[in-house]
């Protein structure tokens, strides 16, 4: 595409002359317009009046002429009456030459003529006079009558008739008729004209030229015969102007017109007085603009060369000359304020000079042709690399950053570009185009030492891979640990229970029932442990779902009343307020474990009195309610001092409490962090001697349903069922005695697979199994375990997950591989020690359908049994 031609250059002067003579035309025109549009019409109004005056004149007068020509007719007709004799009509001959005004006379009656003067046979052709009778009316008005004749013209003339009535009988005896011809009348034209002081008059019937006053076939005369049918002022010729007016007969309109012609010499002295006056307007207009001209000249334009010479020489030499004030105030202001800006850009310049070279950031500036400017000295010291103005820029780089550098040059902007020195140095560039207009006139790139960063990340990569794997053996030794408590306890507890079904004395029955309990608070103490390690790593992770709120109240309150029975004087209570809603949505598992942990502390830390649980709605939004659960005790009381600290890990009260009552501290703790991760709050109030209450407030959402009678609550990471949610205690629950004794379900006679490897765990699973009435076959891994099931047929398999040869995974997997595809499936339940959510998802994972925790009790494992025996 071509370059575009600059605009063509013109001086200010000149801009502004043109400028001003053309607003000065413009103002002279219209002033010049105006001023004769409005003596125009001065004028034009006034000839006009002159015009409708002239017309008013006009009509006056044929007025008159017409009254005279009436009373003259009325005269004949009274002398005509009184002379009527036997004879006839003797008198008009007589009276033919009274009656020299009318053209012609005649008397009718009933269209028969009885009279007519000679003149009538000059006017009227033969016969055509009886057809001037049949129009004339009863009244005594002037009526237009039209004859056609030989030439091209009809005969229009003026009629008007007089009955002739007899003295003596009073009886019409004939009509005289009066008779005025108005064509080729031209004396009677030339009469009006006369008194109306008209330059011309012209008659017309019906549009068309009667009568003028005008010679024929002058130039005048063939305009006016031109001229439009229509009223108002029309011109005709130079100096004439004609006004169109109809005539009226006796104050009746007609079908005659009378064009008026007046001298209009007005108008046209205007137009030449007005042309004058515009030129000498013009002439004026001229000199003031020379003039003006030169004024700007001198005082203007030779200023602004001055002022654009000063800057053109302040922006080529480092030290500008000082500006030399004229005579003009505008243009010393706006040359100081030249002089100024001048000043602050050279100090700008002084401010990036110093800001370039004093900055520890390294700041490389090139042209768009790769030319080095500027290079402040942490570039040189940083890179170790260095480049005088002019010189290419890539001798500053790496030779890998050439494209990137050309890219720079073309506008494009390179962020983030990471380079690596030959002296080891490691920097990250980010250039940026400058552009002026489209154009781009240099690159500005600021860079980053990050060596030492990248030595730091590579150094916190390697500590955080350490730390992720302290973390794993961490999490590792944890749950080796757990499995590892957790199995003895299994037969402990397992043991004992069934030691306390059998037949015993009362303190062999007292002794199993101490170890039943020192196990329980040892499971205690270890889900309580694990449960806040799993808050410290936040890997604790709520579940919410549906549930029952009413029943999981009366849920805890039934599981913890046997612990209160222990002790007498001591009530357990529960109040739950009438409005409080039933069906929500929430954890309720660590709902139920925050409650049993806050009530268990009160009926601890308790002897006599009352642990009450209250239960109250604060809020209730469309989908959310915020609830507030109160658990109050008459007990020991905590001392103002202790209560500040007593929701933090392994706090208590005091020393002595804790040898007295016994626990961890962990349980205030874990409702606290339990309730932050619910959106909640619990607070503290409490008096030495007379009681403790904690009040916990929660925000849950409404269920969309209501539940069943019985909701069943997911044993493992998915949907799979499990006995009542109010009748299980929760995960990591604080240890409580059994509730009274439930009849056990009748399971029938299954077959079962137990799958374990610890030989006191299968003497444990055995007896409870053949308890509860079931045959049991023994598998000590995974793979006695696959041959088995390839063998024989079973029920439900009880599996391990920790066992040598082939794990409970693993067998489980090839259990299910070696299923066939029709056909029942296999109910497989997880039986482990290690009770931890990933350890629930990884059973789910393998194919296992339920989860049983180690240790178990046997009234737990007869309702999973039950469950999926009846399921099946």
């Amino acid at each position: 595409m071509p370059p575009s031609r600059p605009p063509k250059q013109r001086p200010l002067s000149s801009v502004l002359l043109l400028g001003l003579t053309v607003t000065l035309l413009l103002v002279t025109a219209i002033l010049v317009f105006q001023t004769y549009r409005y003596a125009r019409q001065a004028i034009d109004t006034q000839m006009e009046q002159r015009l409708t005056q002239s017309h008013h004149t006009l009509q006056l007068a044929m007025n008159h002429r017409l009254n005279h020509l009436a009373q003259r007719l009325d005269s004949l007709a009274s002398r005509l009456a009184l002379s009527y004799g036997q004879d006839g009509w003797q008198r008009p001959l007589a009276l033919e030459e009274e009656s020299q005004d009318l053209d012609f006379l005649f008397i009718a009656q009933d269209k028969t003529l009885y009279w007519q003067n000679a003149a009538t046979d000059f006017f009227v052709p033969a016969g055509s006079l009886p057809s001037l009778i049949d129009p004339v009316g009863q009244g005594h008005h002037w009526y237009l009558a039209i004859l056609p004749r030989d030439s091209a013209l009809p005969l229009v003339l003026l009629l008007r008739h007089v009955p002739l009535v007899a003295p003596h009988s009073g009886q019409v005896l004939a009509s005289l008729y009066g008779a005025l011809v108005l064509s080729d009348n031209l004396e009677l034209l030339q009469g009006l004209r006369r008194e109306s002081q008209l330059q011309a008059l012209s008659l017309e019937y019906r549009g068309e030229p009667l009568l003028s006053t005008l010679p024929p076939g002058t130039s005048l005369a063939a305009s006016l015969a031109k001229l439009p049918v229509r009223e108002g002022l029309q011109p005709l010729g130079e100096h004439l102007l004609a006004s169109r007016q109809a005539l009226s007969l006796d104050d009746q309109a007609s079908a005659l017109t009378l064009v008026a012609v007046a001298e209009n010499r007005a108008t046209p002295r205007l137009q030449e007085q007005y042309l004058h006056g515009t030129g000498i307007v013009l002439l004026l207009i001229l000199a003031a603009s020379w003039m003006l001209l030169l004024h700007l000249h001198q005082y203007t334009l030779l200023p602004l060369r001055r002022l654009v010479k000063w800057s053109r020489e302040v922006s080529a030499d480092e030290e500008p000359p000082p500006f030399v004030p004229g005579s003009i105030a505008e243009y010393n202001e706006l040359g100081q304020a030249l002089s100024l800006m001048v000043q602050r850009q050279k100090e700008k310049e002084h401010y990036f000079q110093d800001l370039l070279e004093f900055a520890f950031s390294p700041i490389i500036v090139w042209n768009a042709r790769l030319q080095v400017q500027q290079c402040n000295a942490a570039a040189s010291r940083l890179i170790g690399l260095s480049a005088q103005p002019g010189e290419p820029v890539f001798k500053l780089f790496p030779d890998e950053a050439r494209n990137t550098l050309e890219s720079s040059a073309q506008g494009q902007v390179c962020a983030g570009v990471e380079l690596q020195y030959p002296n080891g140095r490691l920097l990250i560039w980010n250039m940026a185009p400058v552009r002026i207009g489209d154009k781009v006139t240099a690159v500005i790139a600021q860079g980053l030492d990050v060596t030492a960063l990248k030595q730091a990340q590579r150094e916190s990569l390697l500590a955080r891979q350490a730390a992720e794997a302290a973390t794993r053996t961490k999490s590792e030794f944890l749950a080796t640990v757990t499995h590892e408590i957790r199995t003895p306890l299994n037969g402990i507890l397992g043991m004992a229970h069934l030691l306390q079904d059998g037949p015993l004395t009362a303190t062999a029955r007292e002794y199993a029932q101490t170890i039943t309990e020192s196990g329980q608070a040892l499971l205690t103490i270890i889900n309580d442990i694990l449960d806040f390690s799993k808050i410290e790593a936040d890997k604790l992770i709520l579940s919410p779902e549906p549930f029952h709120l009413p029943r999981l109240l009366q849920g805890v309150i039934r599981q913890l009343a046997p612990l209160a029975e222990q002790k007498a004087g001591l009530q357990l209570e529960l109040q739950m307020a009438p409005d409080l809603p039933e069906n929500l949505v929430g954890d309720a598992g660590r709902l139920r474990q925050i409650l049993i942990n806050l009530i268990g502390n009160g009926i601890k830390f308790t002897e006599r009195g009352q642990v009450r649980l209250r239960a109250r709605l604060l809020a209730r939004q469309a989908d959310k309610v915020q609830l507030e659960l109160t658990v109050s005790d008459s007990g020991i009381g905590i001392p103002p001092e202790a209560q500040r600290n007593l929701f933090q890990a392994f706090q208590q009260a005091d020393a002595s409490t804790t040898r007295h009552y016994g626990g961890t501290g962990l349980g205030l703790a874990i409702c606290r962090r339990l309730l932050d991760m619910m959106d909640g709050s619990i607070q503290l109030s409490s008096r030495q001697g007379v009681g403790s209450s904690f009040t916990v407030q929660v925000p849950l959402l409404l269920a969309s349903q209501p539940l069943p009678a019985q909701a069943p609550t997911p044993a493992l990471v998915g949907p799979l069922p499990q006995a009542p949610a109010e009748d299980l205690p929760p995960p990591n629950s604080p240890a409580a005695p059994p509730a009274a004794e439930e009849p056990l379900p009748d399971l029938g006679d299954p077959h079962v697979l137990l799958v374990e490897d610890n030989r006191v765990n299968q003497q444990v699973a055995l007896l409870m199994l053949k308890k509860l009435g079931c045959r049991v076959s023994l598998a000590q891994n995974g793979e006695v375990a696959l041959q088995k099931t390839l063998s024989e047929s079973f029920d439900v398999i009880l599996m391990d997950c920790q066992m040598p040869v082939l794990n409970g995974y693993d067998a489980t997997r090839r259990i299910r591989l070696s299923q066939p595809l029709q056909g029942r499936r296999l109910p497989i339940i997880a039986m482990t020690a290690n009770d931890l959510p990933q350890e629930r998802a990884k059973c789910q994972a393998a194919g296992m359908d339920d989860f049983l925790a180690k240790p178990f009790r046997r009234e737990e494992l007869a309702r999973r049994l039950a469950h999926w025996l009846q399921r099946d």
